[in-house]
């Protein structure tokens, strides 16, 4: 099945059946430092703490009978399957690299996940065993990006709020990883509202997207070297390359010190603590890049460790 708005309409009443319509909020102080009305989509104030509880919901209900299901993740896919099957009877099987926040462990185990901690800093690692267990247990493998449905449900639906929150919505800055949610938003937006420039945001430790489209095909490993932004972490699909390349504009890096500044002008500014992955696109502002406004910057998370969040604060004081 191919992504496409017809498929992002067709899940969206199952994603918001159990998710929460999040806010969509003017930032005055990043309007007053960066000169353009700037908007923060609060997608950190999910049900889960993320955008990925939307994703797993719209494969759950095309799941006639689920069997077992099998993930790999940083954290925040993981528990937004936890979060898909709960109540049906059925326990998934989350695989996470030891770099994975762990509170977000804690919540996906806190949700009936069995977890699995593999012993490597590596996504890419972790969803390798988690594909070897799910082929030797007739299991189903749920991809944190390489599905239409995840791509419809994570970046489809969240792509139609924000256009119906902010009509006149000129550049959205979108957090990348393995390139799912910005497949979904791209593919909804290039539909409904193509002028509006889109703009994927990585760290320099994690810019396996930005990589692939200067190398022009898909770099399908990346193995990071320590990073804030541990949910971007990996490398991506020729399916999520291809939609990227296709519908965004640019995908830029910001290096992992714009990150903690990031992380830490949210809290300064708006009382808002969000995970490295999350604050890439406000960290694209305090680099310099200046879109066409109104800018939306999407805040996908705010699932970080006590540890590392007295970390960022320590060091960006």
């Amino acid at each position: 099945m191919e992504l496409s708005l017809h498929l992002v309409r067709q899940v969206r009443p199952a994603v918001e059946n159990r998710t929460r319509r999040t806010p969509l909020v003017p930032s005055g102080p990043a309007t007053r430092c960066f000169g353009a009305r700037v908007f923060l989509k609060l997608e950190s104030q999910q049900v889960t703490g993320s955008f990925k509880a939307r994703g797993p919901l719209a494969v759950r209900a095309q799941c006639a009978e689920p069997k077992r299901w099998v993930a790999a993740s940083a954290g925040n896919h993981g528990l937004g399957v936890a979060h898909a099957l709960r109540g049906m009877g059925s326990r998934p099987h989350v695989f996470v690299p030891r770099t994975s926040a762990r509170v977000k462990r804690d919540a996906i185990a806190a949700l009936g996940a069995e977890i699995t901690l593999v012993d490597s800093s590596s996504y890419d690692d972790a969803e390798a065993a988690a594909r070897q267990w799910a082929e030797a247990h007739d299991a189903l493998f749920v991809s944190p990006f390489d599905d239409p449905h995840i791509m419809a449900g994570n970046g489809g639906t969240l792509g139609l709020e924000i256009l119906e929150q902010l009509p006149d919505v000129a550049s959205i800055l979108v957090p990348v990883g393995g390139g799912g949610l910005a497949a979904g938003i791209g593919c909804v937006v290039r539909e409904l509202k193509p002028d509006v420039r889109l703009i994927g945001v990585q760290s320099t430790n994690t810019p396996a997207m930005h990589d692939s489209l200067r190398r022009g095909e898909a770099i399908l490993r990346h193995h990071a070297p320590e990073t804030l932004a541990e949910g971007l972490e990996g490398g991506v699909s020729t399916r999520s390359f291809e939609y990227v390349s296709r519908w965004f504009d640019d995908v830029r890096l910001v290096s992992e010190e714009r990150i903690a500044q990031a992380m830490r002008w949210l809290w300064d500014e708006h009382q808002v603590r969000v995970e490295g992955s999350a604050a890439v696109g406000v960290a694209a502002l305090l680099d310099g890049a200046r879109p066409p406004a109104p800018v939306c910057v999407l805040l996908t998370g705010c699932n970080v460790d006590d540890e590392t969040w007295d970390r960022v604060i320590e060091r960006t004081a």
